[in-house]
């Protein structure tokens, strides 16, 4: 992929993301906006468009998702691209259209905010792991936190979409754009990501039991049920004690999560 940008756009910028060196990278690619330039390339999966998704913002231009990371939800589920090559080859037969990203606690997300086992799994995600075993890395790494790691209560209050403030308490909350994870762990099936709105997915439950029990639900598509719930919402707020992940990039648990009326442009076809 790198070989072809250069080959395409000699003149243009190419950064390449190093994990082990986050800030040089950010600062690259801040510079290479500044540069000018008539469309900016993101080739990774959520993670990284997460990662530069607040410059991206600022910069105000064309954005082309190449999906070549983990799970690539984005590019798959939001802006059906499949070809990452004839995005770059020939941008001006795709059509440019607005997304609107979510906000939690001020800091933008594409897709979901997961807090509970997910957000364990992130933490405990080494690089090396994810690289070189892809999709598998992510299940692995649940499957050892449900083993090793507490799940703490949290506390969930959101509005609903008619305005009325609900409170809950939950072992596992997701609040998402669209369908959250890839198969088979595809939670909200059919969730339309341009509603200007939230689907909350909790999973109730008092122990690690019950989240054993949910996962297997979800692997056999039996959601919602008793231990799942879905609610459409225009904000939550998250309590507790648990680690947090945004897109695939662990995050400081939020206090509040919401929608943001700012527009982020991504080219499509």
């Amino acid at each position: 992929m790198a070989n072809l940008f250069r080959a395409l756009y000699p003149e243009g910028f190419y950064v390449s993301i190093d994990p082990t060196n986050a800030d040089q990278c950010q600062h690259q690619f801040q510079k290479a906006i500044l540069s000018g330039g008539d469309y900016i390339y993101v080739g990774g999966g959520d993670g990284t468009l997460n990662r530069l998704l607040p410059d991206l913002l600022d910069a105000k231009l064309p954005v082309g998702v190449l999906p070549i990371g983990t799970g690539n939800l984005f590019a798959r589920y939001v802006l059906g691209i499949q070809s990452s090559s004839d995005l770059l080859k020939t941008p001006e037969h795709y059509t440019t259209k607005a997304f609107y990203p979510g906000l939690s606690d001020n800091r933008p997300f594409v897709l979901m905010v997961g807090t509970g086992l997910d957000g364990e799994a992130i933490h405990h995600q080494s690089n090396r792991g994810k690289y070189w075993l892809g999709k598998v890395s992510y299940p692995l790494e649940m499957f050892f936190a449900l083993i090793r790691d507490k799940m703490p209560e949290l506390f969930i209050r959101y509005e609903d979409t008619e305005g009325i403030v609900q409170e809950k308490t939950a072992l596992w909350a997701i609040v998402a754009r669209s369908p959250s994870y890839f198969p088979l762990f595809t939670v909200n099936p059919g969730w339309d990501p341009w509603q200007k709105a939230l689907s909350v997915t909790l999973i109730h439950g008092r122990s690690k039991k019950d989240i054993w029990i949910s996962l297997i639900e979800i692997l056999m598509g039996k959601i919602p049920s008793k231990r799942i719930t879905f609610e459409k919402t225009r904000s939550v707020q998250i309590r507790g004690v648990a680690r947090t992940q945004a897109d695939g990039e662990e995050i400081p648990l939020p206090e509040w999560t919401s929608v943001s009326e700012k527009t982020i442009f991504f080219s499509t076809k």
